[in-house]
C-alpha cells in the first residue's frame, strides 16, 4: 500500500517541469517582461512585511515604469491586439467554433483595444507625477539608488505601517491595469495556439523547421527539471534549433532528452 509521504514524493515528480518560453519578436518579448512584472509586485506587495520588502515592491514598480515609457508601446500593443481580433474574426459562423466564447474574447479585446486609446499621454504619466515616485525616479540612475538622506520623503512613507504601504502601493499600480489586460490577452491566445507536444532531443539537439503562415511568435519548450538542463534555442527564417545544455556549462551534455514544444503564433 503507498504511503501519503510516498504519494507526495510522486506528485512532486510528476509536477516538477520547467516552461521555457523564446518571443520571436519585440512585441512578444515586451508581454513577458510586463507579465513578470507584474506577477512579481503583485507577490511582493502582499508579502510586504519589513521596510526592506516596501522598498523592493517600489523598486519593482520603478522597473514597470521604465519599460512602460517606451514611446511606441501603445501602438505596439494595439496593432498585436487588432491582429488578433481579425484572425479570430475569420472564424465566425465556422461551426466547429464555439460562438459564444469566440464573441465574448473579441469583445474583450476591443474593450481593451478601445482603453489603450482613450488616454494619449504616456501610459505611466500619472504615475510619475506621485510626489514619491517622481523624487525616486529622480535618484533611480544614481550609483546606489535612493538614499534617505536625499529622499526624506520616501524615508516618511516608509515608516508608515505596512497595511499603509500595500493599500499606497495596490492603488499606484491600478493606472498599469489597461496595459496589465492587453498583454494578459494577447499572451493567453499566443500560448493557446498551439497545445504542447512530445518531442525528443538526439544527443542533446533537437531541429525542426517552422511553417511560414502563420508566423511563429513564440517558441515554448517544457522540460522537467529531473533532466537538469536548460534550452538554448536559435531560431533562423524557416527553422528552430534546440541545444540542451548543462547546468554547468563547461560539461559537454550528449543526453538524450525527452520534452515539449509548442510554436505558438
Amino acid at each position: 500500500m503507498t504511503t501519503l509521504n510516498e504519494k507526495i514524493e510522486s506528485s512532486k515528480v510528476i509536477n516538477d517541469y520547467i516552461t521555457f518560453e523564446h518571443p520571436l519578436n519585440e512585441t512578444m518579448r515586451i508581454c513577458l517582461l510586463l507579465e513578470q512584472l507584474f506577477n512579481q509586485v503583485k507577490e511582493d506587495i502582499n508579502n510586504i512585511s519589513t521596510d526592506s520588502h516596501a522598498k523592493h515592491s517600489v523598486d519593482t514598480i520603478i522597473r514597470i515604469i521604465h519599460v512602460l515609457d517606451r514611446p511606441d508601446l501603445r501602438g505596439k500593443l494595439s496593432k498585436a491586439l487588432a491582429q488578433q481580433a481579425n484572425s479570430l474574426s475569420q472564424l465566425e459562423n465556422n461551426p466547429q467554433v464555439n460562438q459564444d466564447k469566440l464573441t465574448s474574447i473579441l469583445s474583450e479585446i476591443d474593450l481593451t483595444y478601445d482603453a489603450l486609446h482613450e488616454n494619449k499621454n504616456k501610459i505611466s504619466e500619472q504615475l510619475k507625477s506621485n510626489k514619491i515616485i517622481k523624487s525616486i525616479l529622480q535618484y533611480s540612475a544614481s550609483p546606489g539608488g535612493p538614499a534617505n538622506f536625499n529622499i526624506p520623503n520616501y524615508l516618511l512613507w516608509l515608516n508608515k505601517n505596512n497595511q499603509q504601504k500595500k493599500q499606497d502601493m495596490r492603488s499606484w499600480i491600478n493606472s498599469f491595469e489597461v496595459i496589465k489586460s492587453a498583454v494578459t490577452i494577447l499572451l493567453r491566445l499566443t500560448r493557446n495556439s498551439q497545445n504542447l507536444a512530445p518531442r525528443y532531443a538526439n544527443n542533446s539537439f533537437f531541429q525542426v523547421n517552422l511553417d511560414s503562415q502563420p508566423i511563429t511568435q513564440l517558441i515554448r519548450v517544457k522540460i522537467g527539471t529531473v533532466e537538469n538542463v536548460w534550452p538554448e534555442i536559435s531560431v533562423g527564417r524557416h527553422r528552430l534549433a534546440i541545444y540542451f545544455k548543462n547546468y554547468d556549462e563547461s560539461e559537454a551534455n550528449t543526453s538524450d532528452i525527452k520534452f515539449a514544444l509548442a510554436c505558438c503564433y
